[in-house]
């Protein structure tokens, strides 16, 4: 629990684009996120989140996997294509192993499943963010 506390304050530094279509978890982790970062970004499918991405160069990309209009995979393929270097965090409601090799060859940090445990999350995101403080 200490890494997790020590890594939370990472956060507050750093710069996130959230992607995530169904309108309740987006609710709910927007809530937990924006008081906890620099700024957050928020997209509800891929094709905004690519937009997104390209105006507001985040330092960090969470984004749900199945969405209409272009999904997380796609989105992270894209997002590669420009900068190989941001991490992405896949969340899926699918614990599918091709769901996973998906996200492996699209080059993501890290690949989290449904129901979302937060704690887990704040783990991730704090550690990809100390990664991105001490690597500037």
């Amino acid at each position: 629990m200490n890494d997790l506390k020590e890594n939370m304050k990472y956060l507050k530094d750093i710069s996130i684009l959230y992607v995530e279509d169904n309108e309740d978890i987006r609710n709910e982790i927007t809530y937990t996120l924006e008081s906890k970062v620099k700024k957050l970004f928020v997209a509800c499918d891929g094709k905004e989140g690519l937009s997104l991405f390209r105006s507001s160069t985040p330092d960090l990309i969470i984004t749900d996997i199945s969405m209409p209009h272009m999904d997380g995979i796609e989105m992270s393929q894209c997002i590669r294509e420009e900068n190989t270097k941001v991490p992405i965090v896949i969340i899926s409601a699918y614990n599918d192993s091709t769901y996973k090799l998906n996200a492996k060859q699209a080059a993501v940090s890290e690949f989290l499943t449904k129901p979302l445990d937060l704690i887990k999350l704040y783990i991730i995101i704090g550690k990809l963010a100390k990664n991105i403080i001490l690597k500037n």
